[in-house]
């Protein structure tokens, strides 16, 4: 199986080695793990902070590149 994987900031900034150990994971069970290239900020603090209007591109771009995935 192909699994896109979300790597969110706060992983990548505080606990990196989830990341890793999660991909280690997947692929010992054997799936193919991809990071999308056109990942990119999934405007979770945007919208947690009632700034919806504003996010709403950035949450287009993040659910089309998972799709295309």
């Amino acid at each position: 199986m192909r699994i896109a994987l979300f790597a969110t900031c706060i992983v990548d900034a505080m606990y990196p080695k989830v990341a890793l150990a999660t991909v280690r994971i997947l692929e010992r069970l054997g799936h193919e793990v991809v990071f999308p290239p056109g990942q990119g900020c999934c405007s979770q603090m945007h919208v947690n902070s009632g700034y919806v209007e504003d996010a709403l591109p950035v949450v287009r771009n993040h659910v089309r590149t998972f799709i295309e995935a």
